[in-house]
This record gives structure tokens, sequence and C-alpha cells, in this order.
């Protein structure tokens, strides 16, 4: 079980609200290919959400530097609480940038055009 909290910053209230999410993932899989599964709840001003986010992803080994990945999150008892991505995620010896595209499926039957979101994504190692 994780915590990701934050508050606002720079806020002047000595009240100054914390808001983030309780989580827990895990990860299923062999060397080239994995499965993540995971639930959220979220919290803020003292409060706990009473539906969760569920996450469901896959990722997929292409060569040495480059992994095929979907992220979807279904949001529980929230109208059209369904959120999918699909990218490349190119892999170096301490950063990874993910190049994808997001959207959420209402959307797809909703608008005219082009109905996806584009992702750019960075992490970088610091660790040994």
């Amino acid at each position: 079980m994780c915590i990701l909290a934050s508050t606002y910053p720079g806020a002047e209230s000595e009240d100054i609200p914390t808001f983030g999410l309780l989580y827990a993932v895990g990860t299923l899989g062999g060397s080239t290919a994995w499965v993540t599964g995971g639930m959220a709840f979220g919290f803020a001003d003292g409060g706990i959400s009473e539906n969760p986010a569920i996450l469901l992803g896959r990722e997929l080994q292409l060569s040495n530097s480059v992994k095929l990945m979907s992220e979807n999150y279904v949001f529980v008892n929230v109208e059209d609480g369904l959120l999918m991505s699909g990218g490349l995620r190119f892999v170096g010896e301490r950063i990874a940038v993910d190049v994808a595209l997001v959207t959420f499926p209402a959307l797809l039957t909703a608008v005219e055009g082009y109905a996806f979101l584009p992702w750019i994504g960075f992490a970088y190692n610091f660790g040994p």
C-alpha cells in the first residue's frame, strides 16, 4: 500500500488542505511481457473517496530499448469513466520516454475527427 500526497504550494492559510491517492499496484510477467493491475482511492480535506479508480496496464518488449505499452483506468461509478491509452516507451540506461495517445471511449462517438490526446512522459532514474 502506498500514499501519494500533496498540498497547495504557496498557500498562506494555516488550514492548507492535503490531497492525494492511497493506492496499491502489482505487476506480473516474465522477461519480455508484463501485466499491471492496481486500485487507488483519492483523498482530500480529511475524507477519502468511496469509489476507486482501477488500473489495468500491459507492456510488451519489442527490442532492448522499445516497449509497446497500454495503461487503462476505470473510474468506478463515474459516467463514461474509462480512460484508455497506448503507445511506445523508449528506454535508456537512466531515462524512459513515453509517446502515446490517450482517449475516453465516449469521445470516439461524440467527437467528429480526432478523439485522441497526445501524451509525452519522461522518467529519470536517479539511483545507482
